[in-house]
């Protein structure tokens, strides 16, 4: 499970990915709940990734270590 970084809801992955709910940030792929979390987060990526990086380890979609 991913956790949308707009607004904390836990997603899965796939479905973020098949309906086109992620994005690419400084080499980390984020998962959105829906096209309006996703929308935000284009407009201002660095005001929603900065708490990326404060979720614990295990918050963290595997993908978004191994980004391609």
């Amino acid at each position: 499970m991913a956790k949308d970084p707009v607004c904390g809801t836990r997603i899965d992955e796939q479905n973020a990915m098949q309906f086109g709910l992620t994005t690419e940030h400084l080499k980390h792929t984020f998962c959105f709940c829906s096209v309006k979390c996703k929308a935000r987060f284009d407009e201002e990526p660095g005001a929603f990734a900065e708490q990326f990086n404060e979720w614990e380890e295990w918050d963290i979609p595997d993908h978004a270590w191994n980004p391609e």
